[in-house]
């Protein structure tokens, strides 16, 4: 599992901070460390964005979130997932679609979630 997992985390990076200016990097693993909640929470109350990159179900990484205030337990989910499998053009153009649809720039807006076949569709995209 950890074979390719170093340049993955590579290409994710690359991917999710084109254009961005990085503030701060921080990592939560089992126990939140001290701090971190109150930390995220002043992040996110300044529409500051951030980003949570886990391999866990959709549900767990959600009540993780939710538990580490990265999203407020109100705050809605705009889930991105397409198939695993098929026409590889046809799914990146129902994965272009769906993040087309997603409100960029509105404050508060909903939580963007892509599911594993489509982040992997978004970094191969971008390689």
């Amino acid at each position: 599992a950890r074979a390719g997992r170093a340049e993955a985390t590579r290409a994710a990076w690359e991917m999710l901070q084109e254009d961005m200016r990085l503030l701060c990097v921080t990592a939560v693993e089992d126990r939140l460390q001290a701090n971190v909640r109150a930390t995220l929470e002043t992040l996110r109350d300044a529409n500051v964005r951030t980003w949570m990159l886990t391999g866990d179900k959709l549900e767990t990484a959600w009540v993780i979130a939710q538990n580490a205030s990265l999203v407020t337990r109100r705050q809605r989910m705009y889930q991105v997932a397409v198939r695993s499998s098929g026409d590889e053009k046809e799914r990146r153009r129902e994965a272009r679609q769906a993040l087309q649809g997603y409100p960029q720039g509105k404050f508060n807006a909903p939580c963007l979630v892509l599911d594993g076949a489509a982040l992997s569709l978004c970094v191969s995209h971008h390689q």
